[in-house]
Formats: structure tokens, sequence, C-alpha cells
């Protein structure tokens, strides 16, 4: 009787690993990173039923499917003290495309950078802020997917992609 693995070379070299490998994740709908507790008090605040923010994110979904992402990540730039990125590889082409240049316009708007002192590190400014900005961003939706290089037919075909 002969072993099929004499060496670890042999182990390594086997579907043994294939097999016990987890599937590739899907790309992040998030641009921006945020820790266990940030997530936490984001959770908290919207645990609170918001129906406003609700419908808005409803119809937003409608055009967007990456919104609520692009929801959280209004947060986290109002809120973190140093919003980081996630590496643009880790996001789905979706995030790549569209979230990542909705938010850049909102970090690059003029109201951004007084707004973000008067909130970092306070979870109900931060949270009243965002609101407004996702509120901003639902109303200017199409234009700011058009300015991102997305018409109807090109958005329709990367969400089918992804899915």
């Amino acid at each position: 009787m002969t072993s099929k693995y004499r060496t670890a070379t042999d182990v390594l070299s086997s579907d043994i690993f294939s097999r016990l490998a987890s599937p590739k994740p899907q790309g992040l709908d998030r641009v921006l990173k945020s820790t266990r507790l940030e997530d936490a008090i984001y959770g908290d605040l919207r645990s609170a039923p918001d129906d406003a923010l609700a419908e808005m994110e409803t119809e937003a979904l409608k055009q967007l499917s990456t919104f609520k992402g692009l929801s959280r990540d209004t947060f986290q730039a109002m809120y973190a003290l140093n919003p980081r990125r996630n590496e643009e590889a880790e996001l789905s082409t979706m995030a790549r495309k569209f979230n990542q240049h909705i938010l850049d316009d909102m970090m690059n708007g003029d109201t951004y950078p007084t707004l973000k002192s008067l909130c970092e590190g306070r979870e109900l400014p931060a949270y009243e802020a965002s609101k407004e900005f996702i509120e901003n961003i639902c109303g200017r939706l199409d234009e700011l997917l058009q300015s991102a290089g997305g018409e109807k037919k090109s958005l329709d075909v990367l969400e089918k992609l992804e899915a």
C-alpha cells in the first residue's frame, strides 16, 4: 500500500486546500472603513424608527443598488476623526464606479469641512449631518450618477453583472 502524501510538499500541492478555501468574498459596498464601535453606534442610531431616511434610501436603492453602503459612508465621513478608505481592489464594481465618486463629491464640497469639524466624534450631530447629505444626494442622484459616467444602460448592465 502506497501513501499518497509522502512529503509536506505533496500535502501542500494537493487539492485539500482548494476544497477548504472559502470562496472569494464579494466586493464591499462601503468605501470607508469603520471600527466595530463605530458600526455599533451607527446601528444604535438607525434602530430608532426614522421613516424619512428609510423612505429616501428605498427610493434611491431603485437607482443605485449600493446606496445603503453610501448612506453608511456618509455617517462615517462625518463621525470618524480620520476617515480611512478601503482598498480599491476590495470594493465592488458599483461602489468603485459610483459610491466612491459620490462620496468624493460630498467630501470635496464647500460645506463638508465645516460640518465635519462640528460633527467628528459626536454621534447625534454626525447622524443629523449625514441625513442632510443623504437628502442632498437623493435629490441629485441622477446628476451624480451621470457625472460618474453612469448612463442608465451601463448602470443596469453593471448591476446585472454584480448579481
